[in-house]
């Protein structure tokens, strides 16, 4: 028996999913969630170090830099906040 046949949309969809995967870098993903988890757990330092890596793996990963920004706020270290959300 043949296949059921797909509407365009969901192939096209099933395409975009599939680039989108490729082009993730998941071990930046990885240190983000990581400095993510540890920045809630009041450990700020292990946290910055987390969103360090995720940038070196993906250096234009925006969110790790606006997470070091946010970090760097929360320490009160306004001139490193700036520089690191400027860059997000």
């Amino acid at each position: 028996s043949t296949p059921p046949r797909r509407h365009p949309a969901q192939r096209l969809h099933r395409q975009h999913a599939g680039a989108t995967i490729r082009a993730m870098n998941l071990q930046a993903w990885s240190h983000f969630l990581r400095g993510r988890m540890l920045e809630r757990l009041k450990r700020s330092g292990p946290a910055d170090e987390a969103y360090r890596l995720a940038l070196a793996f993906d250096p234009g990963f925006a969110r790790a830099a606006d997470a070091l920004g946010y970090l760097h706020a929360g320490r009160k270290d306004y001139a490193a906040a700036e520089q690191w959300l400027a860059e997000s």
